[in-house]
């Protein structure tokens, strides 16, 4: 063989060493690659169904809208769907069939809603259950007995410091049929409260006003007729909504100087409340419901892959939610849940967590 012959072979061999380095080496960077986008799809696939009390109330409609952003930047799809008009099972059977992954339900009724979530069990499908705790699900929301001490304590060193620490009436108005968790809220509110102010607990005029405004309104008339001479009222309620109805009952009975009360929630059609800085509202509970869906999302998802993988909903509540609860009186109704981030908001503090645009 001659010189010539011997250098065109090895020319040859190397030619085609590289050319098949060159193969393979596109081969894996395209399986790579196509591995990748099977798991950024597969993420896709996900289907969240989500509930609201209704929506026409701007806490709820700013809690559904965070949940459907979060959900969306996750490559993820939502279906939205209102529970109003006791839809809860309705709604449960119409997101089963769309073939949810997973539901984000607002429970108002506890037995429609048991019914709910036993269809949803039984289809293995995870429920995060929003503010209102309900068994067999995951509970996203507030600690309500921390919200309630927050409030509490704000208005005792309130009149502390403009009452000399004297009240003449403590008014509670709560909403018994929500349940034990809820009830922690008006709890926590009254145990700080009278840990700092000389009132006796068995004095405080407790009325249910159903959670919103009308009924809130409904419950206080009567009391504050009752003790028309007060003049220095400390009010317990659930939410804005709550608030609302209370100061229009205070705002009817010219007593609206002579009260103090904190708004519970804060969206945004009531952070007015507090930057006015206006009895009787000198400061509220931030829940920040456009957020929940943050504190979440990456939990939900989690559970979703789990439970896909073949392991239970107990299971993968378990595995990916803290067990909060220590106390065996609520432990049927909360067990795995994630507590949302809340804050005292004052007219002092309020632009550094809402500011004017």
């Amino acid at each position: 063989m001659s010189k010539t012959e011997k250098i065109i072979i090895i020319m040859a061999v190397c030619f085609v060493l590289i050319a098949t380095m060159a193969l393979f080496g596109c081969k894996a960077t395209v399986t790579g690659t196509t591995g990748g986008a099977e798991t950024a799809a597969e993420a896709q696939k996900y289907k969240i169904g989500i509930t609201l009390w209704t929506t026409s109330d701007t806490f709820t409609v700013q809690m559904g809208d965070g949940w459907t952003k979060v959900i969306k930047d996750a490559g993820s799809e939502s279906v939205t769907l209102s529970n109003e008009g006791g839809k809860e099972v309705d709604n449960t059977r119409n997101l089963i069939s769309q073939g949810v992954d997973a539901a984000v339900m607002c429970y108002w009724d506890p037995n429609l809603a048991k019914t709910s979530i036993d269809l949803f069990n039984e289809k293995k499908i995870p429920v995060f259950s929003i503010d209102i705790p309900m068994p067999g699900t995951v509970f996203l929301g507030v600690n309500n007995y921390d919200v309630g001490t927050k409030a509490g304590n704000f208005m005792a060193d309130w009149v502390i410091k403009n009452w000399d620490g004297k009240v003449d009436l403590v008014i509670d108005i709560n909403s018994p049929t929500e349940g034990p968790i809820v009830a922690q809220r008006f709890q926590g509110q009254e145990d700080a409260f009278l840990k700092k102010i000389n009132y006796s607990a068995d004095k405080v005029e407790r009325q249910d006003g159903g959670g919103w405004a009308d009924g809130a309104l409904k419950a206080i008339r009567p009391i504050l007729a009752k003790y028309s001479n007060a003049k220095k009222i400390a009010i317990f309620n659930e939410s804005d909504a709550c608030t609302q109805g209370i100061k229009t009952a205070l705002e009817e009975a010219g007593k609206t100087e002579n009260a103090i009360i904190m708004p519970l929630g804060m969206p945004k059609d009531a952070i007015h409340l507090v930057r006015d800085n206006k009895m009787p509202i000198m400061g509220g509970i931030a829940f920040f419901p456009d957020k929940y869906g943050e504190q979440g999302i990456q939990q939900l998802i989690e559970i979703i892959k789990s439970v896909k993988a073949g392991t239970t909903l107990d299971e993968a509540y378990k595995k990916f939610v803290k067990d909060t609860m220590d106390n065996p009186e609520t432990k049927e109704y909360l067990s795995q849940a994630i507590y949302v981030k809340t804050e005292v908001i004052t007219a002092e503090n309020i632009d550094q967590y809402f500011p004017e645009k």
